[in-house]
């Protein structure tokens, strides 16, 4: 059997049998991350472009200040809202994973003197509003013809 890459013509002088060999594209994935900097998503095998029928695995890793929403395809329909999703690579895939800004979760720390005019507290850091786990020092200092007793708690 003889193999001919380019063939596209043939002269025929014997009875003769022509196969036409076809073999499939390879298949695309890839992945948007929205908003641009929030996470990254690996691909596992990585790479991008792969023989029909592989299963390639996505993991999203979001970045400080972010969680992992969800992967949506290119209609808008969501997928999945794991971080790890595996896709089947049978024709090119885009998805976009969405990550979401994390708010910090901030508490009010009010600090009253009694009597009024008595004295003076200092909090460090300074500003009054904190995110939850912040180690305030609080530092009170008295003015003349008064003396710092104590911190109450709750009052």
């Amino acid at each position: 059997a003889e193999t001919f890459v380019a063939l596209d013509h043939i002269g025929v002088d014997r009875d003769v049998s022509v196969t036409a060999e076809f073999r499939p594209l390879p298949a695309s994935v890839s992945v948007i991350v929205e908003p641009s900097g929030a996470g990254v998503v690996t691909l596992t095998p990585p790479g991008g472009t792969y023989e029909r029928g592989t299963t390639v695995t996505l993991d999203a890793r979001p970045n400080a200040g972010f969680s992992f929403d969800a992967y949506v395809d290119e209609e808008g329909a969501a997928v999945s809202s794991e971080p790890t999703y595996a896709v089947i690579a049978e024709a090119d895939v885009v998805l976009t994973a969405f990550f979401v800004s994390i708010e910090p979760e901030l508490f009010n720390l009010i600090v009253e003197v009694e009597p009024d005019g008595a004295g003076t507290v200092s909090l460090m850091p300074p500003g009054g509003m904190y995110e939850l786990g912040t180690t305030v020092t609080l530092t009170a200092t008295e003015n003349s013809g008064f003396v710092f007793e104590a911190f109450v708690i709750g009052r």
